[in-house]
């Protein structure tokens, strides 16, 4: 068991060390560098200069990615310039949505799948089990965009109106509507 658990530990120390190498060149790979992705095409050579200076783009590569990494250590996850926001922030600003979206999703996801799970086994091999399994199998098949599409014109397109497509905008306590009209 404890060499499993050591095997597994040292599989994600080399994924997560891939995967920051990975971002790391992905970002420095751009065409004309980071500092023309962010300054733009018009930009004045001095001021590219003074940006890659600014970031430390100037720098080694080895140097650039072990600030990278020390930065990533310290929960900094750098600047947004398209939003002028750090990246932090905009993800603290929308995980009480992804969470609240999740566990709705869950709660519905288990809602439906416990009784259906539960007449299949009762009926098994019988017509209702053949053809929830065919529903399944052909639900499991589908993209979740596809499905997600899919209910957003059932449920937010008329006759039925039930949801707003654009999301809950507001506080909290509006988020409960939509699932009260789904259960």
């Amino acid at each position: 068991m404890a060499g499993f658990l050591v095997r597994r530990l040292g599989q994600s120390v080399i994924v997560v060390f891939g995967v920051t190498i990975i971002t790391f060149l992905l970002t420095r790979l751009l065409p004309g560098g980071v500092a023309r992705a962010i300054l733009g095409p018009r930009a004045s050579p001095l001021e590219i200069a003074a940006f890659n200076h600014e970031n430390g783009f100037d720098l080694p590569g080895w140097q650039q990615y072990l600030c990278y990494v020390q930065q990533l250590l310290h929960g900094n996850l750098g600047f947004s310039y398209r939003l002028n926001e750090s990246v932090g922030g905009l993800l603290g600003d929308h995980l009480p949505k992804t969470v609240l979206l999740l566990g709705v999703a869950t709660l519905i996801a288990l809602a439906v799948a416990i009784p259906l799970g539960v007449l299949q086994a009762v009926r098994r091999n019988r017509v209702e089990d053949y053809f929830f399994t065919s529903v399944s199998f052909a639900l499991y098949s589908m993209p979740a965009f596809w499905i997600a599409l899919i209910l957003i014109q059932i449920f937010a397109s008329p006759p039925l109106n039930l949801l707003a497509p654009i999301g809950p905008q507001g506080p909290i306590s509006t988020y409960l509507e939509p699932d009260q009209l789904t259960a």
